[in-house]
């Protein structure tokens, strides 16, 4: 990410320019200026490359004797927003307004320093913005100031980043301690179940043993009873066993004759 906007180093410290606070950029900082001009560029592949971007945008709007328009430039962490000079703040007409993170070159033009511009991406193509200030110590503060708010954003994307990952892993680290004890519970419970399914299977079998042996009994009994009622019904055991009738004739044939 910091590789991206390299160019931008160049802008960030400079004993004329005081650093800023992150109150400053919070609420904007405001710089007057005068609007040359604004197009599309190439991708500039080299300092000098964006150098002749800035000049050429510059020559086009002299050569077709463009009026400068009044500007207010404001830099904060959000971006840079240059807006026509109204009467009230309402009827500011924005000219242009790009993020910090698009921003990708800002410096000021060596042949006249009171010339200042910014190349920033602007969806698929790059935009360049040139503007003038009035004094040579506004146009280097206007630069510098706009390196500071990408270092400042630079630092809080960075402080995020460390915030996010610290918060990342304090969850995890609690989530895992509130799952040890739901574990440990499971854990007992499981014990507990498998207990009682031992005893339970130990009941079973035992009643399994019951019920086997009073079937036993039972099949017995019911054997016995079926052997008791074949004898009864055999005729052997009707010529055997004689029945009381039978016995009291025989008994009264065989009475002595008084």
């Amino acid at each position: 990410m910091k590789s991206q906007y390299s160019t931008l180093s160049d802008a960030v410290l400079d004993s004329r320019v005081p650093l800023r606070s992150e109150e400053e950029f919070r609420l904007g900082v405001t710089f007057n200026a005068k609007l040359i001009g604004c197009g599309s560029v190439p991708r500039p592949n080299s300092r000098v490359e964006i150098v002749a971007a800035m000049r050429r945008i510059r020559s086009e709007c002299r050569s077709r004797k463009d009026k400068k328009r009044k500007v207010l430039v404001r830099v904060s962490y959000e971006g840079v927003r240059v807006a026509l000079s109204g009467r009230c703040q309402s009827s500011m007409l924005c000219v242009a307004q790009h993020p910090i993170h698009r921003i990708f070159y800002v410096s000021h033009d060596s042949l006249d320093l009171h010339v200042f511009s910014y190349i920033a991406r602007d969806g698929n193509a790059f935009k360049c913005v040139v503007l003038k200030a009035n004094k040579q110590s506004v146009a280097v503060n206007v630069v510098r100031t706009i390196g500071q708010a990408f270092e400042l954003c630079h630092k809080m994307a960075l402080a995020d980043t460390t915030t996010t990952h610290t918060n990342t892993t304090d969850t995890t680290h609690t989530t895992d301690t509130l799952t040890q004890p739901s574990n440990t519970q499971m854990e007992s419970l499981l014990r507990d179940v498998d207990s009682k399914l031992d005893k339970l299977a130990e009941r079973v079998t035992s009643l399994e043993e019951q019920i086997t042996t009073l079937v036993l009994k039972v099949s017995a009994q019911h054997n016995q009873h079926n052997t008791h009622l074949n004898q009864l019904n055999s005729p052997d055991s009707l010529l055997s066993s004689p029945s009381n009738t039978n016995n009291c004739l025989i008994a009264d044939l065989f009475q002595p004759i008084h």
